[in-house]
């Protein structure tokens, strides 16, 4: 029996199928929120609040997966540490911290139960993971640098 190693960056890798599943979740974020806009926009002349709550719900997510396209896209080529790299998971930490932001004003602004809290958790866990990554791949960016410079 044959031996299959996955790798994890790289064309035929890990990172390759987060890159098209991160496709797949982005373009069923996009085209519910589209349904689901246009649907309540015919409401919306009643009830302003209907379109806040959408775009504040699908609006996030939706760059979310747009980023997760981004990272995944750049793991699956075969230099890695590259400076867009860098910026793209600094800007996923951002947009994680600032979806909690969003989370906690709107829940200000309408009230909140305790359990609306709890999206907020799992957010700021992938912000801050996503902050270790990006010093991690500044760091390996900077040591591959180096030793092109060296060579």
């Amino acid at each position: 029996m044959k031996h299959i190693k996955l790798k994890m960056f790289g064309k035929h890798s890990v990172s390759a199928l987060f890159f098209w599943l991160s496709i797949v979740c982005f373009l069923l974020s996009v085209i519910f929120f589209v349904g689901t806009f246009f649907s309540d926009l015919l409401k919306a002349f009643t009830a302003l609040n209907s379109i806040s709550k959408i775009s504040f719900f699908f609006i996030p997510k939706i760059v979310f997966f747009y980023m997760l396209i981004l990272i995944f896209r750049a793991f699956k080529t075969e230099k890695i540490f590259t400076k867009r790299t860098v910026i793209y998971l600094y800007l996923f930490a951002g947009i994680n911290f600032l979806m909690v932001l969003v989370i906690l004003l709107s829940l200000k602004f309408e009230g909140y139960w305790a359990q609306d809290i709890v999206p907020i958790f799992p957010l700021i866990v992938l912000g801050v993971f996503g902050l270790f990554i990006a010093a991690i791949f500044k760091q390996g960016f900077q040591i591959q640098k180096d030793n092109e410079l060296t060579i």
